[in-house]
């Protein structure tokens, strides 16, 4: 047993030919949204959780907490478990944002994850009697560059898209100071293609 089996099987994602494709479910059918994230170069051994998938047409929220209060009971949009041997796990979490792009909201979906997170290792190392640690943790957002990319014609038949990608960056969080982000921006009009070991930097 490993720790994404504490988890709903309806938000899995296996990882298969070590890539996988992330994208906002509400903003699917929005020209002006985020395209697909696809990930590639993804070490064995990564499951991946997605989030915000809706289960039985309702968004996850734990019913115990109070909904009023304004900083908790979020979710980020996935989290990557990166099994390093049966004692420890590297932790990835992203967050994708189409619209307005505010610190309070993505940094708060963050550490609300990573928060569920400790507390199932919690869980899983008292009733499985194990003693699984964490090893490193990264948080990252990919965001909307409204910018579009810059496209010229070479012939009538044939295009080509000379695509530039601002930098990816890695910053401290404004709200906990003690973490870093970093922030991968894409254009809106093209499909952003990253490599693992760039999230993880």
């Amino acid at each position: 047993m490993k720790l994404h089996n504490l988890i709903n099987e309806e938000l899995w994602n296996k990882i298969k030919t070590n890539s996988v494709y992330l994208q906002e479910n509400q903003n699917k059918k929005n020209r002006n949204s985020l395209k697909s994230i696809y990930i590639n170069e993804i070490p064995e051994n990564v499951f991946l959780v997605e989030l915000d998938k809706k289960i039985d047409n309702q968004g996850i929220f734990n019913n115990l907490l109070n909904r009023s209060v304004s900083k908790i009971n979020k979710s980020c949009d996935g989290i990557f478990l990166h099994y390093k041997n049966k004692n420890s796990v590297d932790l990835l979490f992203c967050e994708l944002k189409s619209k307005t792009i505010k610190a309070n909201a993505y940094e708060n979906q963050l550490m609300n994850t990573k928060l569920f997170i400790d507390y199932l290792i919690k869980i899983f190392n008292c009733f499985e009697n194990k003693n699984l640690k964490i090893e490193n943790i990264k948080f990252v957002l990919f965001y909307l560059d409204k910018r579009r990319s810059m496209q010229t014609r070479k012939t009538l038949r044939q295009k080509t898209k000379n695509i530039y990608f601002p930098s990816i960056t890695k910053e401290k969080m404004i709200n906990f100071s003690k973490n870093y982000i970093i922030k991968c921006p894409s254009p809106k009009d093209v499909k952003y293609s990253i490599n693992w070991d760039k999230l993880i930097i």
